[in-house]
């Protein structure tokens, strides 16, 4: 058994970087694979099971989560091995027939730990298991990716230096080679390596490796991700660390995992939008700036509603956001006494989504109360009838929405202690999705893109709703800029429980921080919807109000970066998707791919496959073009095995 590893690998930090340098150095020999030209596979290609293997040294690189973390978002099946822990075997990595492994992914170049054991630093693979993992590489024709690696021979590259990027931005441009890897990405614009040490190394020999992202420093040209070709198979390192939030590591993740892959793996990613806007027909309150209190409230009139229409049109004339469309929760006890803006929505109806919220913003816990107080007074007979007369007052007017879908007021029926009674009563009268909030325990994604059913009626299904700082009572840029530097500004009532800003933020710099977050769930391609209030739409000048000025700041971001569309999805559509997204992965998925014959996959369990790389028209698959990729969505029954053609290379 290898020696375990007791102290966490730094992300390359200044006072190791001499340490780690003499033991890339020192590794090389032993473990540098050769830099021959790649020979084009002269036997025929052997068939591989579509899953990754992913090899960390001790599971302390900071590379190895985010590796894990993208592989779980988008679905792709994968193993994974310590190799501080783990002997590596051939019988590991195929039964001499077929491959275990359709690509390989290193957390780091030389998988460089320290023995705690022995006191020293070194790679967690001895010779003979790098030679048995480039020998399955070179038999089966298997790519590799090394996540953050140091610039060595055995990667075709030299050592030049380093970039340490925390606190600062490096700007990197993408070659043609890299537009190939990366199609989506908006190479018009750099990509910002920011928060992680960089290494720069320079080419060793061109013909056997070429760059794919470079950065220009101090007038020398480096490259920071790479594509080496050996016999028999290719390896691209990246030297800029990475780790799950960082812009750059998720912008490139998606193009990584499909170059190693081949073009064929399992999983999808694409980046969707659920805008939901609560209370319509009500008022909320709104922020005093004078005395930092929330008093005075704020109903929409007719102008904020025909703004909305204006801003969805200019953006649905956007590549970037075609289909553009808003969802509003409504309560249609206030309509009675607003006719001027009931009548504006119902002219409109057709350009907006809507969901009923009950008819009075009744608590399903508490009732009428002020302030929900974690005791349940309500009962199935008060709770039907705020669902049902809120359901057929959308109907009188019109009002186009799906009548299984709820908001319900406080999040409640699922706050602590939770409400049984309440699912149940939701779920008698055909509600079948309603919201989490992803901020507080048990209610948000079980796994990523998932949603649950709830214990007192496994008919009603909760949608985890992601709620942002964009704060209910902000209604104007200066509503929203005070009531922000109250919580967050120097003495801010939540400093003491969250890092706060060295000083009051402007509107800007608070529509840069907030847009950043929203831009993550976009990039990540995240489902949950995004709660906001009326009063956020209030049209403060023109046809913009503090939402409208938030979504384009994160548009902006997106399409700067990306050049595919954000998809608007329902409410409905989300939890749809997410219900899918369980099921496959619940349903045991297994594939192989023989590389220019075909793909063979089968469940055990019922689920839609996305299957990457090929166009399957069949009557179980239907097939889209997201971001330089074919998926093609295959409807397998429980136990179902299906062959799908590959074109002849």
């Amino acid at each position: 058994m290898k020696a375990t590893s007791n102290n966490r690998k730094a992300r390359g930090a200044p006072r190791r970087r001499s340490l780690v340098i003499a033991l890339a150095v020192a590794l090389i020999a032993a473990v540098a694979p050769s830099l021959t030209a790649s020979v084009g596979a002269a036997d025929p290609a052997k068939p591989v099971s579509m899953r990754l293997l992913v090899i960390a040294a001790d599971g302390n690189e900071t590379d190895y989560p985010a590796i894990t973390t993208f592989l779980d978002e988008v679905g792709v099946p994968y193993d994974k091995i310590l190799a501080a822990d783990t002997p590596l075997t051939a019988s590991m990595l195929s039964d001499g027939t077929t491959g275990r492994y359709q690509g390989i992914v290193l957390t780091t170049g030389n998988l460089t730990y320290f023995d705690s054991g022995a006191g020293t630093w070194q790679s967690a693979f001895s010779p003979d298991e790098w030679a048995t993992l480039r020998q399955y590489q070179k038999d089966f024709h298997v790519r590799s990716v090394t996540s953050y690696t140091f610039p060595e021979a055995s990667y075709g590259l030299s050592y030049a230096g380093y970039r340490n990027t925390l606190g600062s931005e490096l700007p990197a441009t993408l070659t043609a080679a890299g537009q190939a890897v990366w199609p989506y990405v908006n190479a018009a614009n750099p990509i910002e390596l920011t928060g992680a040490w960089v290494y720069l190394g320079s080419i060793l020999d061109p013909s056997v490796t070429t760059p794919l992202v470079n950065v220009t420093v101090d007038g020398t040209t480096y490259p920071v991700a790479s594509v080496t070709r050996f016999d028999g198979y290719e390896n691209l390192a990246v030297t800029a660390a990475n780790n799950p939030n960082l812009l750059h590591s998720i912008l490139l993740s998606t193009g990584w995992i499909n170059w190693v892959s081949g073009g064929n793996f399992l999983g999808n990613r694409s980046s969707s939008i659920d805008v939901q806007i609560d209370d319509l027909f009500i008022g909320t309150d709104q922020w005093d700036p004078a005395t930092n209190t929330a008093h005075t409230e704020y109903t929409n009139v007719p102008a904020d509603v025909t703004a909305m229409v204006a801003y969805q049109n200019a953006r649905r004339a956007n590549p970037a956001t075609p289909g553009f469309k808003v969802e509003y929760a409504f309560n249609g006890a206030g309509g009675p006494t607003n006719p001027s803006l009931v009548n504006t929505v119902r002219a409109n109806r057709s350009q907006f989504g809507f969901i009923n919220h009950t008819w009075t913003h009744f608590n399903l816990d508490c009732g009428d109360c002020p302030n929900p107080t974690g005791q349940i007074t309500t009962n199935t007979t008060q709770i039907r009838s705020q669902i049902l007369t809120n359901r057929m007052y959308g109907a009188l007017l019109g009002l186009p929405g799906n009548s299984d879908t709820m908001v319900q007021p406080d999040i409640s029926g699922i706050n602590t202690p939770p409400n049984p009674m309440a699912q149940k009563a939701a779920g008698g009268v055909g509600i079948r999705f309603w919201i989490g909030d992803t901020s507080r325990a048990g209610q948000t994604n079980p796994t990523f893109n998932t949603g649950f059913a709830t214990a007192g009626d496994s008919r009603v299904f909760v949608v985890p709703r992601r709620p942002t700082n964009l704060f209910v009572a902000a209604t104007t840029p200066d509503q929203w800029t005070s009531v922000y530097n109250h919580f967050y500004a120097p003495g801010g009532i939540l400093c003491g429980m969250t890092t706060c800003f060295d000083r009051p933020q402007t509107y800007q710099e608070i529509l840069d921080h907030e847009s950043d977050y929203l831009l993550r769930y976009l990039l990540r391609g995240d489902l949950d919807p995004w709660m906001f209030h009326v009063g956020n739409t209030r049209a403060y000048s023109g046809n913009r109000s503090v939402l409208s000025d938030l979504l384009d700041e994160t548009f902006s971001k997106y399409s700067s970066m990306v050049n595919t569309p954000v998809r608007s999805v329902s409410f409905k559509q989300a939890g749809q998707a997410m219900q899918g997204r369980a099921a496959y992965n619940a349903a045991g998925v297994t594939a192989t791919v023989t590389p220019c014959t075909s793909i063979t996959v089968k469940a055990t369990k019922a689920a839609t496959v996305p299957v990457n790389g090929v166009a399957y028209t069949a009557a179980n698959s239907t097939v889209e073009h997201y971001g330089g990729r074919t998926i093609s969505q295959v409807r397998l029954a429980a136990g179902q095995t299906v062959t799908i053609p590959l074109p002849a290379c």
